[in-house]
């Protein structure tokens, strides 16, 4: 600049310095632009003014052609209107280069990012999963010592209430016995009341006799002497009967409190067995509920292992499109490398425009080939499967046969149409799982984790059937985009489906 003030402060009407300055300008902007440094363009200046002075000697006249400098670059005569158009276009290309250098450093600094999240939502799955399958552990170890030392009540039980019926049997029999003794008892007593009455009849005669004897005169003596002992030995008759009759009275009354006792014993063994089969009963009804929980939280325990399942797919798929951003970082550095001064373009849709079409004339196939698949249906740009009944098993990800083979038929169409595109077509294909409103049960905890393993699983039988896994894409968008709002079963079953979408 020092070298362009001299120049410019030159005096004398002959020297043209508007000429010089013109001239060193655009020398300065393409040796900017070309990456000469400061002591390179004070000697390129010096030789221009050397080179101005000797243009002035030889020019003096000719004031009309000062508008066009002409000057010697690299074995050719360039204007100054050419040298400004390369400086600008340098520049412009300059800051292209360095607004895609910038891209280039942030999609780096999201890719690291990305990587940092991956690997630490990997080691939180981890570590989440082995904690809670420990506790799972711990706790199923305690049910089941719990279920063990229930089982072994109600074995102890079991036993005790066969000893109570052991004992029962014994006691029925026992008052059956007695029951019997008893009849023959009541006999005997009947028999000797009836001796009894005979005899107080015998008695009574008798006494009538020795009253008639004592009264008439003329019986002899010996006769009153036998009537008298006919008496005494009826009267001992009497006494010896009405011992032994108060004898078995007495056996009767101890007899009775016998069969009382006994059937009192009866009546708590009936009891004591009574609460033996209730215990035994809620030893069972605890041990089924016992069961019944376990199981539920083996349910829980499976669920949450499959939803750590996912996260790890999910993992896995936000590694896939890591790559992917990194193969975009290294395409744009070989355009970068390849052709400075190139422009961008943005991808084309012809080649998803050309599945879509593909896919409208297999649907149209499909659907009358196969009229046991349900909802199959291609509205705009996507392949609409409503009623996913027909793809999976009920409440469940896995494909169903029939699924299967539809699933196998897309792909054998979408592989025929890549035949015939560019290798370096850019397309890929989404494909979205929904669900309906209703709760999933205690398998999945919610109608995100239930539909995105059913696009998860499309997308994998696609790839085992053949195609790309990098033109794949799996999303779960659970029941928060339905087709129908209404709480029928027809709108459950249109929402609950697969879009497939080629972009």
């Amino acid at each position: 600049m020092r070298i362009f003030q001299r120049l410019t402060q030159t005096d004398g009407p002959r020297r043209p310095s508007s000429l010089v300055v013109l001239a060193a300008a655009p020398l300065m902007a393409l040796g900017l632009a070309l990456g000469v440094t400061a002591p390179a363009q004070d000697a390129q200046v010096i030789n221009v003014s050397m080179e101005s002075r000797a243009a002035e000697s030889a020019l003096t006249g000719c004031s009309g052609q000062s508008n066009r400098l002409l000057r010697f670059v690299g074995g050719s005569y360039v204007t100054k209107h050419d040298v400004c158009r390369v400086g600008e276009a340098l520049a412009v290309e300059q800051a292209r280069l360095g607004a895609m250098a910038l891209a280039n450093r942030a999609l780096e600094a999201e890719r690291d990012a990305a990587a940092t999240r991956a690997d630490a939502l990997q080691a939180e799955v981890r570590a989440l999963g082995q904690c809670r399958a420990d506790e799972l552990q711990a706790e199923l170890d305690q049910r089941e010592a719990e279920t063990n030392t229930l089982l072994a009540m109600q074995e102890s039980l079991t036993t005790q209430i066969a000893g109570l019926d052991q004992r029962v049997e014994a006691c029925q029999a026992g008052v059956e016995g007695q029951a019997s003794t008893e009849a023959d008892l009541r006999d005997q007593i009947a028999a000797l009341q009836a001796e009894l009455v005979a005899r107080d009849a015998t008695i009574a005669r008798l006494e009538q006799e020795a009253a008639a004897a004592s009264a008439a005169e003329g019986h002899d003596d010996s006769r009153v002497t036998a009537l008298l002992a006919m008496a005494e030995k009826r009267a001992a008759d009497l006494e010896r009967t009405t011992t032994a009759l108060n004898a078995a009275l007495s056996r009767k009354a101890a007899l009775e409190g016998e069969a009382r006792q006994t059937e009192a014993a009866r009546a708590a063994l009936q009891t004591d067995l009574a609460a033996a089969e209730a215990a035994a009963r809620q030893a069972s009804d605890d041990s089924t509920a016992e069961i019944a929980r376990l199981q539920s939280l083996l349910d829980q325990a499976l669920s949450q292992a499959e939803a750590a399942q996912t996260d790890f797919a999910a993992v896995g798929e936000m590694a896939g499109d890591l790559a992917a951003a990194q193969a975009e970082i290294e395409r744009l550095e070989g355009v970068i490398e390849a052709d400075a001064g190139a422009g961008t373009s943005m991808p084309s849709t012809a080649a998803a425009d050309a599945l879509n079409d593909g896919l409208q004339a297999w649907s149209a196939v499909a659907s009358q080939a196969r009229p046991e698949v349900e909802g199959l249906a291609l509205p705009g740009d996507s392949l609409v499967l409503s009623g996913s009944e027909s793809i999976f098993l009920t409440g469940s990800a896995e494909i169903s046969d029939t699924g299967q083979g539809l699933l196998d038929e897309l792909a054998a169409e979408i592989l025929s149409i890549m035949a015939t595109l560019p290798a370096d077509a850019d397309w890929r294909l989404e494909v979205q799982g929904h669900a309906d409103i209703r709760p999933t049960g205690a398998r999945w905890p919610s109608n995100w984790e239930l539909s995105a393993y059913r696009a998860s699983a499309a997308v994998r039988a696609l790839a085992e059937a053949g195609v790309p896994v990098e033109r794949l894409a799996a999303v779960g968008l659970g029941e928060y985009h339905p087709l129908v709002d209404e709480a029928t079963q027809a709108a459950y079953a249109m929402n609950r489906r697969l879009e497939l979408r080629f972009r």
